[in-house]
């Protein structure tokens, strides 16, 4: 590898990146650490940081990056590199910027980045505010972006700040990853914490970077093992070292809004990716695949290897699994020509090929898998959707205590229930003949469709409000969830059962042989039961609250979906 003073170069590989047709890879590293103003904390080896993480990536059997480091530089120069650093890029490149400094926050919340001549009693004018980062990547054409922080209330950055969305027009690496594109930042600590720095003589520096350098290093943060180091097994690396640390202290946190894996280093003990599909279905990543820009609140199987997202970012996201987790395409619920906000709900019919989303602009849509609108229906209020299982029929309902069936083929309304509250979740039973509501009137309502009819067939009672209802695969129970802090399986024959929590429970789901239940909720766990002994089976664990949990038509994979603005995929 060759290197200049002030930067490292990238040396021949079969990267094979250096044309513009095909995108630049490049880092810019920041490092400040020797302030002339006492009263700021001095960091122990930033330019150790900049130093070890600059090598990793530069190298070619790694990062493959053209990088050019900063330290101890002035303001302004400083402000002329990140400027620099972000004009005049294309679509298909990938820049990653990296900062080490001491981080304070502003009376309104501002991140601040101290740099050697700043001046606590001027600190607007003598600091690189984080405003000004973000707004050099909103400015930036470059398809791929990734921010690195490392520095106290890090988890500060972007607040306040309105992201622009995704960007470019496909970024082509040569990291089996052509399509990826996005943002990403990951920071070492919260926006109220201190990052952790190693005081040991040997190690002194940053913990987190010198994780982020071992991962990297090794390829230790490959950590679905596909031969490649992306954002997220990046992040999932450092967090799970410093979340085992013997003296745990302040946790990383990351944000991402990207279209495909964001890969940033290859693994130089690479085994090469998988390309078998058999391989691909039957080992699924335990890792988070994607994120949304804020949560995630539903997601659904549209078949064995397809899912379909959605946010309160207002997108609906299309994922082929068999590609390696890929977003094959995203859309949103246009209003009055802008995005809509909040998308709430998601379902799907696998053997009808359809899926459907609801959100608060009181629209439920119809898609194809390729993306295309099929039927878009309207309903006040809207907080639930289902869809029948032969894709013929969209049932709708929410706060305005209306059940709609429609058409899926076009048209208005066949069915309308008026019900006695607001209904916060629908299912039609396997046949299409009944239609299973949850509502804030603490009941299980179960719906003839054959007919018209005033009153329900079966009516189920829980103690408080009811978040979910599934029906049996066999169409004989349903099963419901409820902030009585319970599940429960009703046998429309009779018989019921309840499966106590110690917290609320928002979604339940049958496997597709009925022998499991899915239950989750105000809690990070989500558990598995079997149905015939109401024994736990298997625990997945998220990091906050989770909404959603739906199976695979093939009852080989599990998805949740989380307030930790993850969707993750569980093989069973």
């Amino acid at each position: 590898m060759q290197s200049v003073p002030g930067c490292w170069k990238r040396g021949s590989s079969d990267m094979g990146v250096t044309d513009a047709a095909r995108g630049e890879r490049r880092a810019l590293l920041i490092g400040n650490g020797n302030y002339q103003d006492a009263r700021l904390r001095d960091l122990r080896a930033p330019t150790g940081d900049v130093e070890s993480l600059g090598t990793v990536l530069a190298d070619p059997a790694i990062g493959g990056f053209d990088v050019s480091p900063a330290v101890d530089r002035d303001i302004q120069e400083i402000h002329e590199r990140i400027e620099r650093f972000f004009l005049k890029r294309q679509p298909s490149d990938l820049l990653l910027l990296y900062i080490t400094s001491h981080g304070f926050l502003q009376a309104d919340g501002q991140l601040l980045f101290a740099t050697p001549t700043t001046d606590m009693d001027l600190p607007l004018a003598t600091t690189i505010s984080s405003a000004f980062v973000w707004n050099s990547m909103e400015e930036c054409r470059a398809g791929s972006m990734v921010l690195i922080l490392d520095c106290c209330h890090s988890g500060a950055f972007g607040a306040g700040m309105e992201h622009k969305g995704v960007g470019g027009e496909g970024i082509p690496h040569d990291f089996d990853s052509s399509q990826a594109r996005g943002r990403a930042v990951i920071t070492a600590c919260g926006h109220l914490q201190y990052a952790t720095e190693d005081t040991r003589e040997a190690t002194r520096g940053s913990v987190f970077t010198r994780l982020i350098v071992e991962g990297l290093r090794t390829g230790d943060a490959d950590v679905d093992e596909d031969g490649f180091v992306s954002v997220e097994d990046l992040y999932q690396y450092v967090f799970d070292r410093m979340s085992t640390s013997p003296s745990p202290g302040p946790l990383p946190k990351r944000k991402i809004d990207a279209s495909g894996n964001l890969m940033l280093a290859k693994n130089p003990r690479r085994r090469g990716r998988r390309t078998n599909d058999e391989d691909r279905q039957q080992e699924p990543t335990r890792a988070p695949l994607r994120l949304h820009h804020e949560g995630v609140c539903a997601v659904a199987f549209a078949g064995p290897l397809l899912l379909v997202s959605a946010g309160t970012d207002g997108t609906v996201r299309f994922w082929d699994l068999s590609a390696g987790a890929w977003e094959h395409w995203r859309r949103t619920h246009d209003n009055r020509g802008r995005p809509a906000r909040d998308l709430i709900a998601a379902t799907a019919s696998p053997s009808a090929g359809l899926l459907a989303t609801a959100g608060l602009d009181a629209h439920a849509r119809v898609w194809d898998l390729e993306g295309r609108e099929r039927c878009c229906v309207k309903h006040h209020q809207l907080r639930a959707l289902a869809l029948s299982r032969d894709g013929t029929r969209l049932a709708t309902a929410g706060d305005n205590r209306k059940a709609q069936i429609w058409p899926v083929s076009g048209g208005p309304a066949e069915r309308r229930i008026l019900d006695t509250s607001a209904l916060n979740r629908v299912a039609f039973n396997p046949a299409g003949t009944a239609l299973a509501r949850a509502g804030d009137d603490q009941l299980v309502r179960v719906w003839g469709l054959l007919a018209p009819a005033e009153t329900p067939l079966h009516e189920f009672p829980h103690q408080d409000v009811v978040w979910d209802v599934a029906f049996s695969p066999d169409g004989e129970a349903v099963a419901s969830a409820s902030a009585d802090r319970s599940a429960a399986i009703w046998e429309l024959a009779g018989r019921h059962r309840h499966i106590p929590h110690g917290f609320v429970v928002w979604s339940v789901a049958f496997s597709p042989d009925g022998a499991r239940l899915a239950t989750a909720g105000n809690n990070p766990s989500v558990q598995m039961w079997d149905v015939a002994e109401l024994r736990p089976l298997q625990r997945f664990d998220h990091d906050d609250k989770v909404w959603t949990v739906t199976f695979s038509p093939d009852g080989a994979l599990l998805a949740t979906a989380s307030a930790d603005d993850s969707i993750r995929v569980w093989p069973l």
